[in-house]
Formats: structure tokens, sequence, C-alpha cells
């Protein structure tokens, strides 16, 4: 059992992109995506004042509609939808398009378990849009938790596709979703799940907003994020979601899965108190997770063409992690590492950070990257950042889109270090090859459905247009994947197609009114007459299913004495008529072979009902007749029949009563068969069956003869009725096992009947009364013509005041060659359509395997289901905050963080520095002696301190932070200002102290008291 993880999907929307394979485009183009927001708008916002100051970015990478949200495809109400956290509302729509995309339909109906491990960003819309809805009494404080809580991501998830493994939510800040995936590989690894789902979401909110970054702070000073570059200034946020399926790797080949890479291995730590703060990168828990990511992958250092890093832009993360990542592939390889050896990038260059779902976005470009064996760009790499020091690493940049190394193992590895020191790094690898599909059918049944019409036009469309796309694909890779990888949904549409051109022009123009939905399934087995030459060709030539089960029957009837010829008669097309010795059997063993083929695909009769020859094969299905006894009985039957002097039989549209009134001027005919109303059907001598086709002209009836040899269910059957019922007394005969209608009395037939030779000779010889069988119908049913189109259908349709949909599983003796095949599918399909489950895999268990294709996503109808913010997000104009303001904290508890004003003028040094401690900390109690950390004070807090003290118009360096720690000490070393430009400048690398950046890496690795 291999212990390697197969990735078989991978959905989600991003910035600049809406599905995975936009951000695939997105990456190749080199492209940024971000949103230049309009001033006009600023102006009007919550930062109409902060958006005026010198150093404002104006840029924003929003999750394009994250205000809506397609409530009812769920099953929410649209009060309900509004008051859910918008994040857990994008994580069910990307849950449902990771299964599409995987074609597993959602849900755990195949019997396996999916658990599922999802994250969620910190909730604004619940202090700014839901809690004010409960204030408002217009909703519950229970209603809003359930909606907005994180605990719920995940089991909201799993209740609403109906997933039975586990349900986790993991936050561990931005290494949340890597996180995540390392424990579903564990699930998956102890068999405590057969997939697991990783989700993640992050939204930002209020979504049009920019910021003003802060000297020395982690975000960027111009918007843009540049890993590893010197011209680096910080990070950008995003909002986003994404999510990817897992199987274990033997699992997904042997389910032709289409793996897009393989996870080899992965770990997960934390830095523990190893560094300088709470939200500091730890380098000894960086270097110690991966390498235990490598030795659980079993792979050498060198093997590593490519890293996807964390790759923040920040002034100590970029630092960090390169020394992390070069120690720990030293630490795992026998020799030097060659310079530039190693590939390393940023997706955060592409679509910013975002934040959670950070580490399945780098995993999800990984994957993607070892697919395609090519590794996108990182965007601004100009200049490498000196603090790197990757002149002596054996790293280099991957700064133009390049195709993978020839020389290099398709192996990369993917890191993600969250602010609280959770660490994660997972070892990918190339997907395994695919074998080759399997043979092609000729016609090609394309299944689509959707929770409504309009949705079932978008897909329609959709699938047009990519089937445009990749005019490579195989259709039956395509038909596979929507007969087997989606839930059947209740708008349905099937298009049956020979190439994609047809398929294309098809799906252009395909209707999408509503089709009824059946409940009921009523099998009709047509009579002698129905049948031509080679009825049975075009299906035992494109159906291994029928083919299989048509040997077998012919096997058995030519045991039981049938001519061999029956073959010829069945596949053969051929302008002779053929005897009655050998139409019977022959059209006997293609009904019950063909019911048989759908009893295999998954179908069950609410109902069978034969017409004349055809109840035989009725009552054979329905378990009243063993095989080898029906095969006797039906040899038997024929040979005796065809033994008889010849008649004919005629069709006259007039009512039984009418022609039985006129029979006994023709005393030697017989009402053979009543169809429906104003259809019988009269049987007799050929001299007697010509004067009454004479005489019906003057009685206004429409009359012909039928391409019959004998006289069937009339006198001239007499002679063969003693023997009949000897060989039927001989049989074994058994109570029907589904429920068998008579073609004599149209009642359901009794176990009595059904086990007595008297009935069955009743029914040879007796009238067929179809039209009484026809009666008793459902509305809500359907009837399936078994055999060769003989009318039955349009029996059923006249003997209902309503019409009911009907479908003959064989094409008409009209048709033959390619355009005959199309009938066969397109039955198959339109009882799909109807609302009949097909077993899809038994219908393609001969044409295996096949390879699944990433199709087009759920259209979902998303529609804004947005509560109105009604808190203050911004201080009424003239007003600012103050710490002042704010309700002293006990020490050691910090609040958020808040613009303090200016440090009081006229006090002395100290003073001044404890009130800036203060303003960072808030804190009331300050002592001149407390130590910054001890206090709670961390990397960045240092930071924010040396720019407050920089705006008081001091001169203070984190170094300084470091080492004094305390305000007095602080205090003593204080220098004038350095005089700047008034505005905010570009914050480069190459302005930051390299003292102090060496001091930085240098703590991280010390433990802090």
């Amino acid at each position: 059992m291999s212990q390697r993880i197969a990735i078989v999907g991978c959905a989600g929307r991003f910035p600049g992109a809406e599905s995975v394979a936009e951000l695939w485009q997105l990456l190749l183009a080199g492209t940024e995506a971000y949103q230049l927001l309009d001033p006009a708008q600023l102006a009007q916002s919550a930062h109409h004042q902060l958006s005026q100051q010198a150093g404002y970015v104006a840029l924003a990478r929003p999750l394009a509609d994250h205000d809506c949200f397609d409530a009812r495809f769920f099953g929410y109400a649209p009060r309900e939808a509004a008051l859910i956290d918008p994040q857990q509302r994008v994580l069910l729509e990307c849950a449902w398009q990771v299964f599409e995309d995987a074609a597993i339909p959602p849900g755990d109906q195949d019997g396996r378990r999916t658990s599922v491990l999802a994250s969620v960003g910190a909730n604004a819309y619940l202090p700014l849009h839901a809690l004010p809805a409960v204030w408002r009494g217009e909703a519950d404080l229970l209603e809003c938790t359930l909606g907005n809580d994180k605990d719920y991501a995940a089991s909201r998830v799993a209740y609403k596709l109906d997933l039975t493994g586990s349900a986790l939510t993991v936050q561990t800040a931005c290494s949340s979703s890597l996180v995540a995936v390392h424990l579903g590989v564990q699930q998956l690894l102890a068999f405590e799940a057969d997939r697991a789902l990783i989700l993640a979401a992050s939204i930002s909110l209020p979504a049009d907003l920019g910021y003003l970054p802060e000297t020395g702070g982690i975000r960027s000073h111009d918007g843009h994020c540049r890993p590893f570059d010197a011209a680096a200034s910080g990070t950008v946020f995003g909002s986003g979601v994404a999510g990817v399926m897992l199987k274990r790797l033997d699992d997904a080949i042997t389910d032709g899965d289409r793996i897009l890479a393989v996870i080899e291995g992965s770990a997960i730590n934390n830095d523990g108190h190893q560094r300088v703060g709470f939200t500091a990168p730890g380098l000894n828990g960086q270097v110690a997770v991966i390498s235990e990511a490598l030795q659980v992958a079993g792979r050498q250092a060198d093997e590593l063409a490519y890293v996807e890093c964390h790759g923040t832009g920040t002034h100590m993360g970029d630092p960090v992690e390169i020394e992390a990542l070069h120690q720990a592939l030293q630490d795992n390889a026998d020799h030097a590492l060659a310079a530039a050896s190693c590939g390393i990038g940023s997706i955060k260059s592409n679509i910013g950070h975002l934040d959670v779902a950070a580490g399945l976005s780098g995993l999800i470009k990984t994957a993607l990257s070892l697919h395609h064996g090519q590794i996108p760009a990182t965007l601004h790499y100009q200049r490498p950042n000196p603090a790197l020091r990757l002149a002596h690493t054996p790293f280099h940049v991957i700064h133009e889109s390049t195709v993978w190394p020839k020389d290099r193992p398709r192996v990369a590895g993917v890191s993600s270090f969250g602010f609280g020191g959770t660490n994660a790094h997972a070892i990918l690898s190339a997907p395994p090859d695919t074998p080759a599909s399997g043979p092609t059918r000729s016609w090609h049944c394309l299944p689509l459905s959707a929770a409504t019409p309009e949705a079932l036009q978008q897909r329609a469309t959709a699938l047009a247009h990519w089937l445009s796309q990749h005019p490579a694909t195989p259709l039956d890779d395509v038909a596979w994947t929507l007969q087997t990888g989606r839930k059947a949904l209740p708008h349905r549409r099937v298009c049956v197609a020979d190439s994609a051109a047809s398929a294309i022009q098809q799906l252009s123009t395909l209707p999408t009114t509503p089709v009824t939905r059946v409940t009921q399934l009523r099998w009709l087995f047509p009579g002698q007459g129905a049948h031509y030459a080679g009825m049975a060709a075009p299906l035992y030539q494109q159906e291994p299913l029928f083919r299989e089960r048509l040997e077998r029957w012919l096997a058995r009837l030519v045991h039981a004495g049938a001519n061999p010829a029956i073959r010829a008669v069945l596949l053969t097309p051929s302008e002779a008529e053929a005897d009655t010795g050998l139409v019977q059997p022959a059209l006997f063993a293609l009904e019950v072979s063909l019911a048989e083929t759908l009893m295999a695909l998954g179908l069950q009769p609410d109902e069978l009902l034969g017409h004349s020859l055809g109840e035989l094969s009725a009552a054979t299905v329905a378990g009243v007749f063993q095989p080898d006894d029906a095969a006797r009985l039906l040899v038997a039957r024929s040979q005796w029949m065809a033994a008889l002097p010849t008649g004919g039989m005629a069709l006259l549209l007039a009512t039984a009563a009418d022609v039985e009134r006129e029979l006994p001027v023709h005393g030697s005919l017989a009402l053979a068969l009543v169809n429906g109303p104003q259809c019988c059907v009269v049987a007799g001598p050929d001299v007697a069956l010509e004067a009454l086709l004479a005489s019906s002209a003057a009685q206004r009836w429409q009359a012909r003869r039928l391409r019959t040899s004998h006289a069937f269910h009339s006198p001239m059957l007499d002679p063969m009725l003693v023997r009949y019922q000897d060989l039927l007394s001989q049989l074994h005969l058994s109570a029907p096992v589904l429920p068998l209608r008579s073609g004599t009395h149209g009642q359901l037939l009794s176990a009595e009947e059904a086990c007595s030779a008297d009935y069955w000779v009743r029914q040879l010889r007796h009238t067929v009364r179809f039209d009484l069988a026809l009666a008793h119908a459902s509305p809500d049913g359907m009837d399936l013509e078994i055999g060769p189109p003989g009318g039955l259908l349009e029996f059923a349709r006249q003997s209902q005041p309503s019409p009911r949909p009907g479908v003959s599983l064989c094409p008409p003796r009209q048709l033959a060659g390619h355009a005959a095949e199309r009938i066969w599918p397109w039955a198959i399909g339109l009882l799909w359509q109807h609302g009949v489950a097909i077993n899809w895999p038994a219908w393609q268990h001969a044409w295996l395997p096949r390879q699944k294709c990433a199709l087009p996503g759920y259209p979902f109808a998303r529609q804004r289901h947005w509560l109105p913010a009604v808190l203050p997000i911004a201080p009424p104009e003239g007003v600012p905050v103050s710490p002042a303001t704010l309700p002293a904290q006990p020490r050691g508890i910090a609040s958020s963080d808040v613009p303090p004003t200016a440090a009081p003028t006229g006090l002395t040094d100290e003073s001044r520095m404890l009130a800036l401690w203060r303003a960072v900390l808030h804190l009331d109690a300050i002592q001149l002696t407390d130590d910054f950390f001890a206090l709670g004070g961390n990397s960045i807090q240092a930071l924010r301190l040396c720019q407050l003290a920089r705006e008081q118009g001091w001169s203070l360096t984190p170094q300084q932070v470091f080492q004094l720690r305390t305000p007095a000490a602080l205090a003593a070393v204080l220098t004038p200002p350095v005089q700047t430009s008034p505005s905010l400048p570009s914050h480069t690398f190459s302005e930051v102290d390299e003292d102090d950046l060496a001091l930085l890496l240098n703590q991280l690795t010390e433990e802090t008291p």
C-alpha cells in the first residue's frame, strides 16, 4: 500500500480569476490581479480622511461577488443566507465545485467517507453586519452564532453535501489550509476517510478600501508584493476561496481519477517560544518542518527542483524563510548543493496574500505546475534582496515562466507559515502516467442537469465553449465525466453526438423547457409483426452488454432445438420474409436480452406488459418461466405454429363491437387483438380475410393486411393446443417476481394464473385485449418498447387522456447504419432526462478505461444576500480616536491597534516614551523598568513603536528596542530625527539598516526571556 496521496480535484475563486483554470492562465500570463480604487468612491467611504494622507495605497484585491450567494441551490431562505458569514457561503460553493472538478458526484452516496477540513479568515461580517441585526431584534443570537462562528465552517459543508467523514475546522492563521492538507493526508493514511476535502476562504471587509502602510510594518508601501526582491517593502492582502480533493494514490489510480499531483510527504510544527515575538517567524521551526517533510517523503534535498515559498516580501519573512530553507536542504543532502539548482517563487506576487487560503493557493499553483510541466514566473523580481544572500544558496528566483527543467525531477516543495508560529510544508511530485483510454463509441450520450432552467442553459453554453477550446479531448472522456462525475439535478437534458462539432451544435440550441419527471416505468414487449431482418444488428454491434446476453439466449434456444438461422434473422438485413419458426424465437431472444441489458444498467420495471408473443417475453423477465424452460417453450411453440396451415391477419380501424357484429358474416374469422378504442385485428383463412377486407370499404373502415404467415389467436391454432398444454404442464411455472399485466384480461396476473397451464393456452388462443391492459397507466409514468417498434407506444398514447412519454429502444426498420446506432444511446439518455437513474459505470464497462476531464463547474445563480452595515466604521469627521478614550487593559493583554495621537508636550523623555508604550501595548500601568517583550510586545509592535517615535521627532531603531527593552533605557538614547520628505517614501530593503535585519534574524534563533 502506497503512503502517497493524490490531489484529484481543485477549485477556487481568486482576485482576477473566477476559477482555477483562469488562475492558471493568469499565472502563465504573468499578470498581477488588483483593483484600482476610485478616489470619488473612497471619499464616500470609511477612509474618506485616511485616503487623503500621503502614502495611502488605493489598491484592493477583492473577491468578485463576495456579497452574493446561490442560496436557493443550497436550500437557504434569503433571510438565513444573509445572516451567514460570506466566507462560509463561498466555502459551500467551492466544495461543490471541487467535487465536480474531481468528477465525483457531491455527497457520500457511493459508500465512501469524505472528511472535511475547512478554514476561514477573521469574520468582519459578524460585527459589521450580523450582530447589529441581533441588536435590532431582527435575528436571534443563536441563529447569528450558528451562521458566523468558525466552529461550523466544516460541519456546514458536511451537512449540506451529505459528507459522513469527520468535519474539522482548522485555524492556524496564514498556514491554516496547508496544515489542513497535512491533517487530511494523515486521515487518509489512517483510513479514517476515503476522501479528504480541504477548503479555505478569506474575505476582507469592507472590500473596497485601501490602506495606509506603516514604516517597518508588514504591508507593502506601493501596493505590490515583491518576494525576494531588493525593492520589497511588505505584503499585500487579498480575498479568495480555494479547495482541493485528496485520495489515497492507490485508490485514485484504481478509480481512474485525474491526478493533478502527488503529495509524497508533509509535516507541521510550531516555533514555540524560540522567536522574537508571537507574530515573528521562527527559523528553527521552519528548518525542522521542511526537514521532516523531506524525510517523510523519502526525498533527498537535491531532488527538489522548485519550492513554492510563503514568500510574503516582508522585512523579516523572506530572509528567515530563505535561511531556513537553505539549512533544511543542506541538512538533508549528502553533498553541497549546486548553486541555482532549485527554483523558488511565490503566488503572492500575482494575487496577494489570501490569509488562511494562502497555503492552498500555493499548493494549487504547484500542483498545476507539476501537472503541466511549467513553472509560472514570480512577478516584480529585478534585483535580489541582499539580505537573502541568494548567491550563497542553491536557490534562484523563477522570474520568467519556464518549462520544467528536463534534467530535474518533477518534485517540488510548498511552504506555509502562520502568525503564531504554526508551520507546514509538503513535498509534491508529478502525477503518474495515465493509462491509455479504452475503445470508443460511435455515439456519445452527454447528460446535463441543473437546479434551474437558466443554469441548465448556462451549463450547455459553457460545455459547448469548452469543447471548442479542447478539440483534441475524446468525446468518450467528456461523456464519462458527465455521466459519472456529476450529481443528477432536477432540470435535465441530454445531447447525443458522434463528434465534438455535433455536440457543440446541439448544445448551442439545447431546449431547457422542463420535462416530465417519471416515477413509474412500464415495459412493453412487442409481438410478431414488429420484427424485421437484422433488427438486433445495430445494438449487437455497439453494445457489449447486450451482445453478451443475446449470445447466451441464442445458445439456449439452439440447444432447445431452434434453427441456428435465427442468428441471421437478428443480425443480417434481408428482403426475404423469415419463417414463423425462426421469427418467434429470434424476437423473443431480442426482447429478453434487451430487458436483461436494461436491468444491468440499473433499471427496474414497475410493470411488464407483453403483446401476444411479447407476453411470453414479459413473463420470462418476471420469473414465471425459467430460462431453459422458456427456450424450450418458445422453440416448440414456434415450430408447431409454423407447421399449421397458413392464414392471415388484417388491421381494421373500427371498434371491437362493430367488428364483432361483422364477423358472423365471415364465420371462419376471429377477433384476434384489440389494441385500442378503434384499432382491431382479425385473423383467419386468407379467403375469408379477403372477403372481409372487401366489405370493410362499405363499412368505411380503413383496413390493411399484416405481414404474418399464420392466423394467430384464431381457431386455426386449435390443432396445437393439446400438445402446447402438455408441454406447459411439464414446465416449472412460478409466481411473477415483478408486476406482470395480463394481455388477455388486462388485470395484473395473479400467482395462480401465472402457474396455470390453462392460462397460457388461453393466452395463445384467445383475443388479446391490449386495450384493457393499457388502460391501467400511471399519469406520471413512462413506456419503454422493449423490442423493434411495433406501434405499442402509439397504442399507449391513444389509450390515455393525456399523453405520457415513451421511447423505443430499437431503431425502426427504415433506419440503418450509423443513424440506427444512435437510437440506443438516445433512448438511455431520454430515460435519464426523465429522471430514471442509470448505472453509468455499467453502461461504460466495456469501454473502460476512460479519463476524467476538468469540465466547467456549476454556474451558481448568485444573488446579493447582505445585511446593512450599521456600526460606525470610521470616526465622525473632526472627532479623532485616541488611546486615552479606551478603557485600561490588564497588564499583558493587548487590545486592538488604534492610531495614537501625539504624545503630550512639556513632559520628560521618559514620560513621553511611557506614553508611546501605552499607545502601542494598550496598557495603563507601565513602569520605566518594564521589559517590552515581557509585557507582551512582539516584533510587529516593536516596529510600530519605532514608527511612532519617528512621528514624534525621534530616531529609534528596532535594534535598540531588541537590545535595550525598557522605557528608561530607550529614553536615554533618543536622538533627533532624520529630516525626511513629508510624503511617505517607497520603502525598500536597501533602506533598512542591515544591522537591524541581522539582529532580527539572530533573535529568531534564540530563546527570548
